[in-house]
């Protein structure tokens, strides 16, 4: 069955990740450094997962460098960072790591990686690199303040967020001030045009709200909180005039009513198909807009306030560290100083990226001209600034989900949820007419010849049986349920060495105030994942049960969604659900165009759409059941009942009903745990939002483990979900009973 416990999964995931090393705990550094390379064959791998420009950095040192081969080592995004943390701290890791902040936090302390103050001492990286490239990859021991102490990375390509223009949608040249945008972008909207193209589903919202905050709030006080300054905070004035000016924005319509439900990549798509003016992120996007949109496509900084003022914009690096396991520092530090190179510089501008290297000559026209020029800029008045996951590993989500509450005109959850409340009745009538068989056991005669040493025996050989079964239950469930509990007692990062925590993992979880709204939305699901199926599959066996033609066929169409892929499942949905899906599409056929709307980015309907999903996947699998179920009932019953003068409805109530009792109950149990662990089928479709809608305890327990690195809580969390699947199966075992 493919509906497991989330609190499982997690232990076995935070089982293995209990496998791997500990660093040393102190920061490393290379101690023989030298620019003099080895002439003999070397191989370096790199573990990356950005690309491009990775592999063609690799492609052009390579070049350069023949007796140097280094092995590429890709990982999706959303993997990235607790593979790399597991990857550093094994015993055969990676030479090169793609630099990730939220990684870092753990591996820097650990002394995973080294410090290049001696490298950056060596090759003069302070004049080769712009200053507030480096700046941002500095970091003290501990790597909880950024911005200051040992250097962990060199930037190999840089990133600036910023605003693409459709030039004829547009009709304007970028503008000197952000009241003149404003101008502008309402001119767009008078004209019947949205102005921006936006997704809210993903990091396009947060990526607005922070070009908001580089010109509406102080340089200095983002740069402190962002790099975990003692006493730095977000809460502003600048903070708070970014978030009013997103209300503003979606209030006169300047943005999308299907933001929340958008993604970055339809966002772009949106964009470039001319369906709306401007789209805010970075030029790490420029060749796939480019090659869209030609010459019609332009590209400027959101501008300050006031004409003249320097400029501030958040950007990033792909960044490269070297492993303090390495046997061949010196050769890993000259690919890193390769980054600098006016070979590499071709490579960063030719995939989209910013050289390094801000004086390297560059030929350039069209919108990477624009990008050029606008990032010389921003590079000229040291104004790159870093992105908010920087000040912690959850910013992302906590950022996003307050994004989406302010598009949505509900900054936090709603006090009051409507309550689907579902009153299960189990009716076994006294079938007086019906003639009852009672099968009487047969009696086992035990012979006096059978011995002691016999039945020995044969336990010994059905213990042989099932052995195997039972030591990998053992190995892959058992085990890894106690590990989860032993770990929900201890403060540990996966990396670093645990500490004692005591309960406190557990205060935190029951302090939580996100732990109420996900337990919350996780029962109200119970209602679409466990009793509207059960009602439906009843409903379909009553219908089915007296033998219709095509059984087969029917029962293969709604059992169907049981073998698909729930992340497959939920990317289709998805689709469905967009603005312009099928849903929607259905609906305006109809006449009813006032009822459609983008569903999973709804804040009222999202949780309900999703739930509908649930429906939809689980309603087969409970029909299969029940028409299983009803292939033993004795027919003689259901005579009996015709006789009395029962018609259909009374047989189903007389007699089906309380001969699937078991069937219910398993039904019930296996759908009702399906909705309390549901994890896969939030992540790929909403990710929990829109702010924080949709989020569930398993998605909670993925955030704490993976993004946030706190093994401890997310063990503790897996352990109250397991408890409270528990409590639930219990319950619906208790109801469901046959009574004596």
């Amino acid at each position: 069955m493919r509906t497991k416990s989330i609190a499982a999964a997690a232990a076995l995931l935070l089982a293995l990740a209990g496998c791997a090393e500990s660093g040393g705990g102190t920061p490393a550094a290379p101690s023989d450094v030298s620019k003099d390379l080895t002439t003999e064959p070397v191989t370096l791998t790199l573990a990356y997962t950005d690309d491009p420009p990775t592999q063609a950095l690799i492609d052009a040192f390579q070049a350069k460098h023949p007796n140097i081969t280094i092995k590429g080592q890709q990982t999706p995004f959303s993997d990235y960072v607790k593979s790399i943390k597991l990857s550093m701290a094994s015993s055969t890791p990676p030479d090169i790591a793609e630099y990730n902040p939220g990684a870092m936090r753990s591996l820097v302390p650990a002394g995973l990686i080294y410090d290049l103050a001696p490298y950056e001492k060596l090759y003069g990286w302070g004049d080769g690199f712009p200053a507030s490239s480096l700046e941002v990859l500095r970091s003290n021991k501990e790597a909880k303040e950024y911005g200051t102490g040992g250097l962990y990375a060199v930037p190999g390509a840089l990133s600036v967020l910023g605003v693409y223009y459709n030039k004829s949608l547009a009709k304007s040249p970028p503008p000197a001030t952000l009241a003149e945008f404003e101008q502008q972008v309402a001119a767009v909207k008078k004209s019947g045009t949205t102005p921006f193209s936006l997704g809210g589903l993903q990091v396009g919202g947060f990526q607005l709200w922070n070009a908001f905050y580089n010109v509406l709030g102080d340089e200095g006080q983002y740069r402190d909180w962002v790099y975990g300054k003692p006493g730095a905070t977000i809460e502003t004035d600048g903070a708070k005039q970014a978030a009013q000016k997103i209300v503003d924005w979606a209030a006169a319509g300047y943005v999308p009513p299907s933001a929340n439900a958008t993604a970055d990549s339809d966002a772009q798509a949106n964009f470039t198909a001319g369906k709306s003016a401007y789209l805010i992120t970075g030029n790490w996007a420029a060749a796939a807009i480019g090659e869209a949109m030609g010459d019609n496509v332009g590209f400027f900084l959101l501008p300050q306030v006031a004409a003249g003022d320097a400029a501030v914009a958040s950007g990033a690096s792909v960044a490269y560290s070297i492993s303090s396991k390495t046997k061949h520092p010196n050769e890993a530090a000259a690919f890193l100083d390769f980054m600098r190179s006016p070979e590499a510089a071709k490579v960063q501008f030719d995939t989209g990226f910013m050289p390094v290297n801000n004086d390297a000559a560059i030929t350039a026209t069209g919108l990477r001209a624009d990008i050029a020029g606008e990032f010389k800029k921003v590079v000229d008045a040291d104004g790159i600034v870093p992105f908010p996951d920087f000040a912690s590993p959850n910013m992302i989500d906590r950022l996003t989900a307050g994004v989406q509450g302010l598009l949505s005109k509900q900054t936090t959850p709603r006090s009051s949820s409507r309550r689907c409340r579902s009153r299960g009745r189990n009716t076994m009538a006294d079938l007086r007419t019906a003639p009852r068989t009672v099968a009487r056991p047969e009696r086992t005669v035990i012979r006096p010849g059978r011995t002691a040493a016999r039945r020995t025996r044969r336990r010994l050989v059905a213990l042989a049986y099932i052995a195997p079964a039972a030591a990998v239950y053992l190995a892959f469930a058992i085990w890894p349920a106690i590990h989860t509990v032993w770990l929900s007692f201890l403060h540990w990062d996966g990396i670093l060495p645990a500490t004692w925590a005591g309960l406190d993992n557990y205060a935190d979880v029951f302090t939580d105030p996100t732990l109420g709204p996900a337990l919350w939305h996780a029962i109200v699901l119970i209602l679409f994942f466990a009793v509207i199926p059960c009602g439906f599959g009843l409903l379909m066996t009553a219908l089915l049960q007296g033998g219709v033609r095509g059984m087969t066929a029917y029962r293969v169409i709604f059992f169907l969604p049981q073998v698909l892929p729930l992340v497959a499942v939920g990317i289709t949905w998805r689709w469905l659900y967009n603005e312009d899906g099928l849903v929607n599409h259905g609906l305006r056929a109809v006449g009813l165009d006032g009822v459609t709307r983008a569903w999973l980015g709804d804040y009222d309907f999202a949780l309900v759409a999703l739930g509908l999903i649930g429906t939809w996947a689980m309603s087969g699998l409970c029909m299969v059941l029940f028409l299983a179920g009803v292939q033993k009932v004795d027919v003689s019953l259901y005579e009996a009942v015709a006789l009395d003068g029962g018609g259909p409805v009374r047989k189903f109530f007389t007699v089906t009903l309380p001969a699937l009792r078991g069937e219910i109950t398993i039904a019930s149990v296996i759908t009702t745990i399906a909705a309390l662990a549901s994890f896969d089928l939030v992540f790929v479709t909403t990710n929990g939002g829109p702010a924080n809608q949709t989020t569930v305890p398993g998605l909670l327990v993925y955030r704490l483990a993976f993004n946030e690195s706190d093994i401890g809580r997310a063990s503790a969390l897996a352990v109250v979900l397991t408890l409270v699947v528990i409590v639930f199966v219990t319950a619906i075992r208790l109801v469901t009973r046959e009574k004596a």
